[in-house]
Order: structure tokens, then C-alpha cells, then sequence
């Protein structure tokens, strides 16, 4: 109402997220996606619209680290033990405390990284399922960092410090997801390591009003405070069923 038309394009802001996105494909316009201060790595944001960050990839990625198609043959010991079965492929995890693994998901990724050399950030994260390793060796670094996180974040440690020696500016991802929310003990994610928490708790109120987002708030604050940068992957939709009206926040 005031006649004040503000010119965007000299527009300069530090956001205060270092990463925002919205997984609706209508908010993927690279005009509205900069208007909403968004930065997807699925927008279709111009270098004059701030640009975005560009995954090589998103999330749930141990299937594609090792595959088990190449490996599960020979060695079946690379992949999650359960009840005294390894299991591969999408229903499994891998087995985190194996060297070979380590080596041959950190091969992985720097290979990645040839073969995408203008993506910021790579996920290097767990199966979409709760078969986590429960080998001796595994177990016995999950009990001393109280957290099935303390396997994974070690893990993806070693892989985001090669990485930053093949280029300093590379950001890992990893999920802090079902089984591995509680943050570790001991172990502190490195630099370029971010930590995407998954919230399953209370989506119609903030965060820090609601008696039900209390166990969320306090690994919230314990990641926060040993991390450079945590992700909040919010879920604003009930699975149950999709049409069901649910307001963003």
C-alpha cells in the first residue's frame, strides 16, 4: 500500500538455512522457490536468483555405496547380520564396522564426485528399513556410544574426510532416522558432515509448544550442539492417507 516496490534484483541476504526445500514439485518454479527463500536442489533457480544446492545424491543410499548385486556373493559379510542372516540389497543395511566396506563406499563416493563435479552435497545414509547390523563389532560400538548412530557416524567420517581431501567444499549428509535419532556419545560428526534428523512426532504445532515434540526438541539440541549443520526432514503428511488435509509449517 505504500508504492515501495523493492528491485530483487539487488537483493542480498545470508538465509539463515543452509538448505530448504519443499518436496512438492509445483514449488520447484525457480521464481517462486526464490520468492519463498527456498534452495532446492530440485528448483529451477538461475545464478541471479541465488542458485541452489545441488544433490549428487538425495537420501538412503547403502544399497548403491555397495552393491550387492557385485558383492553379496563373494562376501556376505559386508551386509547387515540379523538373527544370523546377512541381508543385501534395499532390506538391509551394511555391516559399518568392516574395513572392506568402508573402503569400497569411500571408492564410491569419490567416484561420485568425478562423475558430478558441480554437486555440494552427497547423502551417505542408511536403507529405508530398521535392519541394522548386530554383529559383535557393530554391537559393541553402538553400546559404547548409546546410539545405533555411533556405527553410522564413524562410518560416514571416514568417507567425508576423504572426500574433503579430493575437494574441501563437499558437503555428506546421513540420516538420523527410526533407530539412529538419539545422537552418540562420543563420536562428533566431522566438519563437512550434516546430520538430517527425521521428525515423526507432532506436525501441527512448533516445535518447542508442543508436550509431544519433547523427545524430538531434546535430540534436536543434542545433535545441534556436537554438529556444524542439522537438517530437519519434517514429514507434513499423514501416510495413512494423502489426500487428508494437513497445512504446511
Amino acid at each position: 500500500t505504500s508504492g515501495y516496490i523493492m528491485d530483487v534484483a539487488t537483493l542480498t541476504e545470508k538465509p539463515d538455512f543452509e538448505y530448504r526445500t519443499m518436496q512438492f514439485p509445483d514449488t520447484w518454479d525457480g521464481n517462486w522457490a526464490a520468492r519463498n527463500k527456498l534452495n532446492s536442489s530440485s528448483a529451477a533457480l538461475s545464478k541471479e536468483q541465488g542458485g541452489s544446492i545441488s544433490y549428487g545424491r538425495f537420501a538412503h543410499t547403502f544399497a548403491e555405496l555397495v552393491p550387492s548385486g557385485a558383492y553379496y556373493k563373494d562376501h556376505p559379510e559386508y551386509f547387515s547380520l540379523r538373527d544370523g542372516t546377512r541381508i543385501s540389497g534395499d532390506e538391509g543395511q551394511l555391516c559399518l564396522s568392516n574395513p572392506d566396506v568402508i573402503k569400497i563406499a569411500t571408492q564410491t563416493v569419490l567416484r561420485w564426485m568425478d562423475e558430478n563435479p558441480n554437486a555440494d552435497i552427497w547423502s551417505v545414509s542408511q536403507n529405508d528399513n530398521v535392519n541394522y547390523c548386530q554383529c559383535d563389532k557393530c554391537t559393541a560400538i553402538a553400546n559404547e556410544e548409546g546410539s545405533q548412530a555411533g556405527p553410522i557416524l564413524r562410518f560416514v567420517n571416514a568417507i567425508a574426510n576423504e572426500a574433503a581431501k579430493k575437494n574441501p567444499k563437499i558437503l555428506i549428509d546421513t540420516l538420523a532416522y527410526v533407530y539412529s535419532q538419539d545422537p552418540p556419545k562420543i563420536t562428533k560428526p566431522a566438519p563437512n558432515v550434516r546430520i538430517r534428523l527425521c521428525v515423526f512426532d507432532c506436525v501441527y504445532h512448533p516445535y518447542d509448544g508442543c508436550e509431544a515434540n519433547a523427545p524430538f526438541m531434546k535430540k534436536l539440541s543434542g545433535w545441534g550442539s556436537i554438529c556444524n549443520g542439522v537438517y530437519i526432514w519434517q514429514y507434513t503428511t499423514v501416510f495413512s492417507d494423502y489426500l487428508l488435509p494437513l497445512p504446511e509449517i
